[in-house]
C-alpha cells in the first residue's frame, strides 16, 4: 500500500493504492488505485479520476456510483443512453425505437415518461460516457409552460405537447412528481419539481374522499333530526294519554 503524490498525473492529490515498478513513488510504476483525493476536493474509489464529490467504481463503467451536493437540487440520478437532441430539465419517454434509450416528451400525458434529465446529480448511479443522467427521485429543475395554465406549489406535473416540456396535470394520467414552485411567466421557464414518476387520477380520490365526509356529515345530521322527531313524538304521546285519563 503506498501513500503520496500521484507520480503519474504530476496533480496535486493524495492515491492510495497498490504500485508495482522500479522504486517507491516511481514515474515508471504502475498503480492499482484504491482511493483518490484530487486536488478540487473530490474523493475517488477504484478510480483516479473522480467526477464527483464521492466516486465508486467498483469494476466496469455500469458500476460507477457518484455523489454531489447542488444548490439547484438534490436527486438521486443513473445513466442512460439518450437522443441527441436531449437536454439539462428535459422531461423524457422510453424510445419506442431504441432499447434502453430515452427521447423527449412530446405528448400530453405521455405514458411512457420516465423523469427528467438532470445535470449534476447528489447521487449519480454509472458513467455517463456521453449518456445524460435521469432522476429517479428527489428535488430537481424541469422546464414548464402554460398549456395548462399556471402552475402553482403541489400541483402534479405531467408533459405537454411541447418536446420535454411539463405542464401541469389536470386530469388523470401519468405525472412526473409535484411541483415545489410556481410558474405564471408568458412562454416558458423552469421550476423545481419533486421527482416521484407515477400514475395521478386527475384528484378524483380527493373529490371522493370530500363526498364521503359530505354524505357521512348529513347522515349524521339526519339522525340527530330523526332523534329530535321522536322527542317530539313521545312528548306528543305523553299529552295525549293525559288528556285521555
Amino acid at each position: 500500500i503506498v501513500v503520496g503524490d500521484d507520480p503519474g498525473q504530476l496533480q496535486d492529490k493524495l492515491v492510495i493504492g497498490t504500485m508495482a515498478g522500479s522504486g517507491a513513488f516511481s514515474k515508471a510504476a504502475t498503480w492499482g488505485p484504491i482511493m483518490t483525493v484530487s486536488a478540487n476536493g473530490n474523493v475517488g474509489i477504484g478510480t483516479t479520476t473522480p467526477g464527483a464529490r464521492l466516486t465508486v467504481v467498483a469494476g466496469a463503467p455500469p458500476d460507477t456510483l457518484g455523489a454531489n451536493a447542488t444548490s439547484e437540487g438534490f436527486d438521486i440520478a443513473e445513466a442512460i443512453s439518450a437522443a441527441d437532441d436531449v437536454q439539462v430539465a428535459d422531461l423524457v419517454s422510453a424510445d419506442p425505437a431504441t432499447s434502453q434509450r430515452v427521447v423527449r416528451t412530446s405528448a400530453p400525458y405521455d405514458p411512457a415518461m420516465l423523469g427528467v434529465i438532470t445535470s449534476q446529480p447528489a447521487i449519480a448511479i454509472g458513467a455517463t460516457d456521453g449518456n445524460r443522467y435521469i432522476a429517479l427521485a428527489g428535488r430537481v429543475a424541469v422546464r414548464v409552460s402554460l398549456e395548462n395554465g399556471p402552475i402553482r406549489r403541489g400541483d402534479s406535473l405531467t408533459s405537454s405537447s411541447r418536446p420535454g416540456v411539463a405542464m401541469k396535470a389536470t386530469g388523470p394520467g401519468r405525472v412526473v412528481g409535484v411541483a415545489l414552485g410556481e410558474f405564471s411567466g408568458e412562454r416558458e421557464g423552469r421550476v423545481v419539481v419533486y421527482v416521484s414518476p407515477g400514475w395521478w387520477d386527475g384528484g378524483r380520490s380527493a373529490e371522493l374522499e370530500r363526498r364521503v365526509s359530505d354524505l357521512g356529515a348529513r347522515l349524521e345530521r339526519s339522525e340527530q333530526e330523526n332523534e329530535d322527531l321522536r322527542d317530539r313524538l313521545a312528548r306528543i304521546e305523553a299529552l295525549v294519554e293525559a288528556r285521555l285519563r
